[in-house]
């Protein structure tokens, strides 16, 4: 069972970097980015995430916002 890892960061060119650097597990996981706080709780949302890894310095909705909303919300994702 492949499991969705989301990566969290407003600079696109760090995710488009993450992303390749995590493409030798594929047969592992799928990475999944979101650009913002809001746009991650969205995907939390819509699809099953195993595991979310995001910047801490974000406009709008801080990390540390974020990881406050995935803990109340998705309290099983690390």
């Amino acid at each position: 069972m492949i499991r969705n890892v989301l990566l969290v960061d407003d600079d696109r060119e760090m995710l488009v970097a993450l992303t390749k650097g995590l493409a030798r597990w594929d047969d592992t996981f799928a990475v999944l980015t979101a650009e913002s706080g809001s746009a991650a709780l969205a995907q939390l949302r819509s699809q099953e995430i195993s595991l979310v890894v995001t910047d801490l310095k974000m406009p709008e909705m801080d990390g540390f916002e974020l990881l406050a909303a995935i803990m109340q919300n998705y309290p099983d994702i690390p």
